[in-house]
C-alpha cells in the first residue's frame, strides 16, 4: 500500500488531533506526529497543511 496517499488523507485530522492536546510550533507538531507513528510526515507537508488549516479559519 502507498502510505503517501494514506498520509495525505489523514494529515489534516492528525494535525488537528495533535494540536487539540497542546499548542505548538511546526517543528513540535512534526515531532509529535512522528512520535505517534507517522514517521513519514515531511516538514513541507506539515507546513502546507498548517497553512491550509489557517486559511480555512
Amino acid at each position: 500500500m502507498d502510505t503517501t496517499q494514506l498520509l495525505k488523507g489523514v494529515l489534516h485530522l492528525a494535525v488537528l488531533a495533535v494540536l487539540e492536546r497542546e499548542d505548538g510550533y511546526g517543528h513540535q507538531v512534526v515531532r509529535r506526529l512522528r512520535d505517534a507513528g507517522l514517521e513519514e510526515v515531511g516538514d513541507a507537508s506539515l507546513y502546507g497543511t498548517l497553512r491550509r488549516l489557517f486559511n480555512a479559519c
